[in-house]
């Protein structure tokens, strides 16, 4: 699962990624910000934050989708793939969603909670 790579770029290797004890606590100068907290899989328990305008979920060729920060919260939406992520168990088609805090997404197997 390639998870918190912008579009275009790849999700950082294991042996570069930031440290993890300092992934699990939320800044709360950084509030405003949302994040993903993986439920599932190998990643279990990793928390994303959702930073940058773009962060894409998924991987490239597979099950796929887009988290767009905006001024008004953050949406996602379906990129590729045979399935198109859930929110909630709840596929979202080709429509673009907005995500509330404490959402469940499914993308690829993997499931994550949204958090604001």
């Amino acid at each position: 699962m390639e998870l918190g790579a912008d579009l275009g770029q790849s999700a950082l290797p294991a042996d570069q990624e930031p440290d993890p004890d300092d992934e699990n606590e939320i800044d709360e100068s950084k509030s405003s910000s949302g994040v993903l907290q993986i439920m599932s899989g190998d990643n279990f328990g990793r928390i994303i934050p959702l930073k940058r305008n773009l962060t894409r979920i998924g991987h490239a060729g597979g099950d796929c989708a887009m988290i767009a920060r905006r001024e008004d919260g953050y949406f996602i939406s379906f990129l590729e793939g045979p399935n198109p992520p859930s929110i909630n168990r709840q596929p979202i088609g080709d429509q673009v969603q907005i995500l509330t805090d404490g959402d469940v997404i499914e993308v690829g197997g993997t499931q994550m909670q949204f958090h604001y």
